[in-house]
């Protein structure tokens, strides 16, 4: 594979303006066949172009000159207004020669073609250069909002330490924190700005200072700190251990002066008097079983500990912690015992009492934490928690459920902040349900959000049919930029009744490619899938549909519904309702999983259907002679009712030979074709 692959990440996105999809989808297969993991999303106007690059910028714009409705000039300003980083191409309509000098005075990066193979390899290296120099500026974009950030931490921690901090710059103090200022008399730091370090330093120590900045100056000093005498703005001095340091040994790198402050840093920190070792000490008197007093153990984490510690520093952070134990101590019940396991970490024997709701009472305890504002002398900060419970059985181990709750905080903590697992036996089911709950509300964020997208794949005529028939799959982003197969995530969709939804989410983008295939006079069928839910309401269904093909009629053989045989059985009557309707509308329906029970081929005479798709067992199990026989008996009931037959999971060339002679009309499978991301671009995203 190409060694640039890894540079591009997984699923560059480019967008391509031609007049034909057929250019997205060479410019897509190609590099994919390169080893390029891109998706080549088809464009045709501005519009399409400005909603794509508000939500969510491509990687690279490929774009052909002619186009009525997105001339060259447009998409080049286009993307220079909204996302200046991203590279735009010309596609030419010829193998690229002079027309690579005319890209360029217009703006583009380059100029690319598809014509032959020359070009393709062409296109390929330009597209790799472009994706991996976008890349890298998004990067840089990236690392210089992160060292901003980093910056501006670092002046309010050096704002705000008792510590006194000066930069030296060729001996003038450059920048200084408010303690410098106080420890040398000034009233504000900016006063002791282009003062020379000498004048701040007891003449008896000047000679000693110089010479050992000197020797700092050259990389040869050897000493951690320097006693000197500082002079005070009133003429006293103060004695003082300096910790002069030089982080770069370029010349003109500055020099950093350290005086740590008269108080130090006490080893000693407000704590809670229960430890680890009592925690283990109860333990072993339980001889790793609960009593009937202890009803569950819970592990409470504080969320970004690391952060705060950075943030307050170490003495303030534990003062913080010191005071989140008491609040916890004063919301628990006097029978429960809380143990500080380390610096950040709690774990809450929770004593068994009437009435006791082990989550109710995990989740008070984190909305209290998350409500308040805790204070040290010198900081103020929000808490967030992570709190995992296990309701005990007969059985527990209290040793073996403490690691793993403790594990568990840590790992969910990472994952997501302020909230409330409940793990155990007793609580696997609910959790299972709320878990469910959690995906479909993913899921409905991702609709209202615009995070489905199609892909398609091919379902190949074996008897010449020159008309394009596609297979519609429906796919989420998640939060994370990831993308999601549909059997990820449609069970919990079907179980919470957003298959409605879906349905005619995945329907209405199917009747937008359509109409813009149409305008280029490059006509398909789509084979679109349809729900329990969607055809209990067939009713409402056809009248939706009725009004979204209003503006625009559907044309004879574009639009397939598919329906699984075991619905279409427990919903006949519905079933035919829904064949009306869309005859009515020029669409079509098949029967999907057909063969799966003992009645499929009875139900070609309840239900007309122009199409069957094969159960995927048929040519999984296609050796099997017993599958075989009952494939031939239902193609020939398929053939005298002028059903056409699809197989679909081909991915054995022998096997398609052999379903040819058997009459099969269409297969489709990865042999054939894996389904490509050839998209809308709306349906186009970005993590």
């Amino acid at each position: 594979m190409n060694t640039q692959v890894s540079a591009l990440g997984s699923g560059s996105v480019i967008l391509v303006f031609s007049a034909s999809q057929n250019s997205a989808r060479t410019v897509e297969s190609h590099l994919r066949n390169a080893g390029h993991p891109v998706r080549a999303a088809w464009l045709t106007d501005l519009e399409d172009l400005d909603d794509a690059l508000r939500r969510a910028a491509p990687d690279l714009v490929l774009c052909a000159q002619g186009l009525p409705n997105a001339p060259f000039g447009g998409v080049l300003a286009l993307c220079a207004e909204i996302a200046s980083d991203v590279p735009v191409l010309m596609l030419a309509e010829q193998t690229p020669g002079e027309q690579t000098v005319h890209a360029l005075q217009l703006g583009a990066r380059d100029c690319v073609g598809v014509q032959d193979d020359r070009s393709l390899t062409h296109l390929e290296r330009i597209c790799l250069r472009e994706l991996q120099n976008h890349g890298h500026r998004q990067e840089i974009r990236r690392l210089r909002m992160q060292l901003a950030d980093f910056e501006a931490r670092h002046r309010n921690l050096v704002a705000g330490t008792a510590d006194a901090i000066a930069q030296i710059q060729e001996g003038i103090v450059a920048s200084a924190n408010p303690a410098f200022a106080v420890l040398t008399g000034f009233d504000t730091q900016t006063e002791l700005d282009g003062q020379p370090l000498m004048d701040l330093i007891a003449e008896p120590d000047r000679p000693r200072v110089k010479s050992h900045l000197r020797q700092l100056q050259k990389g040869k000093s050897t000493e951690d700190s320097l006693d000197l005498q500082l002079l005070h703005r009133d003429g006293t001095h103060r004695q003082v251990t300096a910790y002069v340091t030089k982080e770069e040994q370029s010349a003109d790198s500055p020099i950093q002066i350290l005086i740590r402050s008269e108080a130090g840093v006490s080893p000693e920190a407000a704590g809670p008097s229960d430890s680890r070792t009592q925690l283990f000490k109860a333990f072993h008197a339980m001889n790793g079983k609960p009593n009937t007093g202890i009803a569950a153990l819970m592990a409470l984490r504080v969320d970004d500990a690391d952060r705060l510690e950075e943030r307050l520093g170490l003495v303030d952070a534990d003062e913080v912690f010191a005071t989140l134990r008491e609040l916890v101590a004063d919301l628990i019940h006097a029978q429960d015992k809380l143990f500080r396991t380390s610096a950040a970490e709690w774990t809450l024997m929770v004593a068994n009492r009437k009435g006791l709701n082990v989550e109710a009472m995990a989740e008070s305890i984190r909305k209290e934490v998350s409500s308040q504002l805790f204070r040290t002398a010198r900081f103020e900060a929000h808490l967030t928690t992570t709190i995992v419970a296990y309701p005990l059985a007969e059985d527990s181990d209290l040793r073996l459920v403490n690691d793993e709750i403790v594990f568990e905080a840590r790992r969910s903590a990472a994952q997501g902040s302020n909230r409330v697992l409940v793990l155990g036996p007793k609580a696997e089911s609910e959790q299972a349900e709320k878990e469910s709950q959690r995906q479909a509300g993913r899921i409905r964020r991702a609709i209202e959000e615009r995070r489905l997208k199609l892909a398609y794949q091919t379902i190949a005529s074996l008897e010449g049919d020159t008309q394009q028939y596609f297979d519609v799959f429906v796919r989420m982003i998640d939060e994370t930029g990831q993308e999601r197969l549909a059997r990820e995530f449609l069970p919990d969709a079907e179980k919470h009744g957003l298959m409605k939804l879906i349905d005619r989410w995945v329907t209405s983008r199917s009747l937008s490619l359509l109409a813009k295939r149409a305008e280029t006079h490059d006509r398909a069928c789509l084979f679109v899938r349809l729900s329990e839910d969607t055809l209990r309401d067939a009713e409402g269904f056809l009248h939706w549909l009725h009004e979204q093909t209003k503006t625009r009629a559907l044309g004879a053989n574009e639009l397939v519904f598919e329906v699984r045989e075991g619905i279409v059985q427990n919903h006949i009557r519905k079933a035919k309702l829904l064949c009306a309707g869309l005859a009515e509308l020029k669409a079509d329906l098949a029967i999907d999983y057909f063969g799966a029970g003992a009645n499929s081929a009875p139900l070609l005479g309840h239900v007309t259907a122009r199409f069957v798709k094969f159960h995927p067992s048929f040519t999984q199990e296609f050796t099997d002679l017993t599958k075989q026989k009952r494939l031939k008996e239902l193609l020939d009931v398929a053939r005298q009712r002028n059903v056409k037959a699809i197989v679909s999971h081909v991915e054995d060339a022998n096997v398609m030979a052999r379903l040819w002679q058997m009459g099969i009309n269409f297969i489709q499978g990865n042999s054939v074709q894996e389904p490509e991301v050839v998209l809308l671009s709306a349906d186009v995203h970005v993590g």
